[in-house]
């Protein structure tokens, strides 16, 4: 009767003798994220993609009128987006930096890394 050689985890070789354990990858389902099953860091990618999309549409705003002030359509419009671009890009980094706090709990590891010294301490 043959025996199996594999211990209680799968092994594989990495060039000549040498065996480490196969260390199996979490992939996370792209289906439930169809689902709107959503991390945090896709919100924000999603928030960064608008603000950079957006203005890309030159179509939507290539007009003079409506005036506002005297200015063009073209240009309150361009100078709206800059403050709500912003929000978007601050909500986009409160997401992703709620995002890394859970992660890192869940990971057990603190929710701040260790600060590191900057080298030339006296």
């Amino acid at each position: 009767m043959a025996t199996s050689s594999r211990s209680s985890f799968d092994l594989h070789r990495l060039g000549g003798d040498r065996r480490v354990p196969r260390r199996s990858v979490s992939v996370p389902c792209i289906g439930s994220r169809l689902l709107g099953h959503q991390t945090g860091l896709d919100r924000g990618r999603l928030l960064l993609a608008v603000g950079i999309v957006v203005p890309l549409l030159v179509g939507t705003y290539d007009s003079e009128t409506p005036r506002l002030g005297g200015f063009p359509f073209f240009f309150w419009y361009q100078f709206l987006l800059i403050p709500i671009v912003s929000a978007l890009t601050y909500v986009a980094f409160r997401l992703s930096e709620s995002a890394t706090k859970r992660d890192r709990r869940a990971r057990g590891l603190p929710e701040q890394p260790a600060e590191q010294s900057k080298g030339g301490q006296a």
